[in-house]
């Protein structure tokens, strides 16, 4: 038990280097404290060709089942329901596709 007295620093930077994590930051200016940083994720906006990609997806899918659901797209383009919502939103107002009947027991028919 005495050799892992002091040793929780050392412990703690190299599961961080192990798991590919920023070192924390330790400060001692009055109270010791210790900062966790998040890891920096960079953000993708997407461009032309991933909504192109999400919209061929979703005409696939609606050739192949014109009643698919919002829950069924979204699996298959791995967004929300509400962002397959505003994609078919998107869609409607552009003219490419039409709603057929109403929103329960109704079909999507692609209008190009």
């Amino acid at each position: 038990m005495v050799e892992q007295i002091g040793s929780g620093i050392s412990r703690m930077n190299k599961l961080m280097n192990e798991a590919a994590l920023p070192q924390p930051e330790y400060r001692i200016k009055g109270m010791f404290t210790v900062i966790f940083k998040r890891p920096v994720k960079t953000v993708v906006k997407p461009d032309d060709t991933v909504v192109k990609t999400v919209e061929e997806i979703i005409f696939q899918l609606i050739r192949m089942n014109s009643k698919a659901s919002s829950m069924e797209m979204a699996e298959a383009t791995n967004l929300t329901i509400r962002g397959v919502e505003y994609q078919l939103n998107k869609l409607k107002n552009s003219g490419k596709i039409e709603r057929v009947g109403p929103a329960n027991g109704g079909y999507w028919r692609i209008t190009d």
